[in-house]
């Protein structure tokens, strides 16, 4: 099962989960309360093939390959 993490501004780790996918992950990160809409620099990552990437979450898909798109 994949492994996700939140991090802040200074990329510090706030919190770690593991969920079954993408979407749940998104769901849970959006949830947390330190990670509110309003608070600037928080993010969502997952340990993909043992390497930390940013999770995007745009038009309702979620991609995990970074800043290609």
């Amino acid at each position: 099962m994949p492994k996700f993490r939140i991090i802040n501004a200074e990329k510090d780790v706030v919190q770690e989960a593991e969920f079954e996918s993408n979407e749940k992950a998104y769901d849970w990160f959006k949830e947390q309360s330190d990670a509110a809409d309003d608070s600037l620099g928080y993010g969502l990552e997952v340990n993909y093939d043992g390497e930390w990437e940013f999770l995007d979450q745009t038009d309702g898909g979620t991609n995990t390959s970074g800043s290609d798109n």
